[in-house]
């Protein structure tokens, strides 16, 4: 998949969890997976707060070497919660951390497929 066409998927993925919770919906995940493997990140937005979107990577799923790259990653974005593998960040900066989850933390190449869902 190219960039362009994954940063267009997520995005909208990303937009149509903000206007849910915008229009009053308590909760929901938007979770991106990388369709050959299934490694997935997951999305919410707390209702208080449209303006910053929570993002995890599921510890379970990691290997010993992605565990390190992911802390790394998260650690730009949010040092205080990137060892419990989470960072909050600002919604127009969401896509580049979850991007550079998957490049840079768990090390995936550039035309990387993926599918994003969203759960209510």
């Amino acid at each position: 998949m190219m960039y362009e066409d994954r940063k267009k998927i997520i995005e909208e993925g990303i937009n149509k969890l903000v206007e849910r919770v915008r229009k009053g919906a308590v909760g929901g995940y938007l979770l991106i997976t990388e369709k050959t493997t299934g490694k997935y990140v997951q999305c919410s937005i707390l209702s208080e707060n449209v303006e910053n979107i929570f993002i995890e990577v599921p510890e379970g799923q990691l290997s010993e070497g992605e565990i390190d790259g992911v802390i790394n990653v998260l650690s730009r974005y949010d040092p205080e919660r990137a060892t419990n593998f989470q960072a909050s960040v600002g919604i127009n900066a969401a896509f580049d951390a979850i991007e550079s989850i998957f490049r840079e933390g768990l090390n995936f190449p550039e035309d990387y497929d993926v599918e994003v869902e969203l759960l209510i």
